[in-house]
């Protein structure tokens, strides 16, 4: 807001338009400050989360301790989370691992991996260059050539919605890192840091002013002038949304190995059973007797050795059900 301010102030009142530039230089550097203290809170809250330990928290009431953490392990064993019989401390370290877990899940869906959504950079970017536009619109009825106010929103709308989110998520991004630098070190990094988005901000400016010009002449740089707009909203949505795409296609992924696994596993474990069955109708009557009673219950291996002739088909099917269940282990 307060550059558009500017802009308008230097327009009326007259001015070099490099006052703008250091006006926004400023505006980017608080801006910048702003940005790392909040990333730095986000980091500090996201150790918190993956070491939080229900034995660490505080109780408004010490001697209520025991009472929850009773109730702890109750909702634990109805939840199914953990067996019956578990101990409370079992309990308790399921709990403290269904809370990073989930919790932590829910920050990170909630505060997004950039400092701001894409509708409120968008939002940033109207007060800044929208105005702008709106008054390039009113102007038509004053006389103003058509193609140039047509020019000058179609590069109005370069910037709201592609050029300043752009430089807003690398902004964000140069304020995410080296939060660890103190001293000399952070107040440089932060110079470089809110800098490099202002020069490419500024460098942006003097390729879209040069296509906005020509295009008012020439309909080649009309063209590009039209094309720049869909560009500029392209880099922009894959900066912002480009990891939450990646992240759902990598979930996506993770779904399908997983429904490729089982659909392995019931074909190994059906030619397993099919494989036992053959196995033994082919014995005789005691030999199928003994077979059928170790599909049924846990069976003493070392007794079925003194059965005549089923030691070897019961030994293999044991080797394929241990197959079985190494797969379930490295698959499931």
């Amino acid at each position: 807001w307060l550059t558009a301010m500017g802009y308008i102030i230097i327009h009326e009142v007259g001015g070099s338009f490099l006052m703008l530039y250091v006006v926004i230089a400023v505006l980017a550097g608080f801006c910048f400050r702003d940005l790392r203290r909040w990333q730095i809170r986000k980091l500090e809250v996201e150790r918190r989360i993956s070491s939080f330990n229900v034995r660490d928290c505080t109780c408004a009431v010490e001697d209520d301790r025991p009472v929850v953490y009773l109730n702890i392990s109750r909702l634990m064993r109805v939840s199914n989370i953990v067996r019956q019989n578990a101990t409370q401390e079992e309990a308790l370290d399921a709990f403290n691992a269904r809370v990073r877990d989930d919790l932590m899940r829910a920050f990170h869906a909630s505060s997004g991996p950039h400092a701001f959504h894409y509708h409120h950079y968008v939002m940033l970017g109207f007060l800044i260059s929208g105005g702008k536009g709106l008054d390039m619109l009113v102007s038509l009825d004053r006389g103003l050539d058509p193609r140039y106010i047509i020019c000058f929103n179609l590069n109005v709308i370069a910037w709201v919605f592609g050029v300043w989110p752009i430089c807003f998520v690398l902004l964000g991004k140069a304020a995410a890192a080296k939060t660890h630098l103190t001293g000399c070190k952070k107040v440089l990094y932060i110079i470089f840091g809110f800098s490099s988005p202002f020069v490419l901000g500024i460098l942006t400016t003097i390729m879209f002013q040069t296509i906005r010009y020509r295009a008012e002449t020439s309909d080649l740089w009309l063209f590009l002038a039209i094309l720049m707009v869909p560009v500029a909203i392209s880099a922009a949505l894959v900066l912002v949304f480009g990891e939450d795409w990646a992240k759902k296609r990598r979930m996506r992924n993770s779904v399908e190995e997983r429904a490729r696994a089982q659909s392995t596993l019931k074909s190994i474990f059906s030619a397993t059973n099919s494989s036992a069955l053959t196995d033994y109708r082919s014995e005789d009557r005691a030999t199928q007797g003994v077979a059928s009673a170790a599909c049924n219950i846990d069976l003493d291996i070392n007794s079925l050795t003194e059965s005549q002739g089923c030691s070897k088909s019961l030994f293999q099917f044991q080797d394929d059900l241990d197959c079985g269940e190494n797969f379930v282990r490295r698959h499931v």
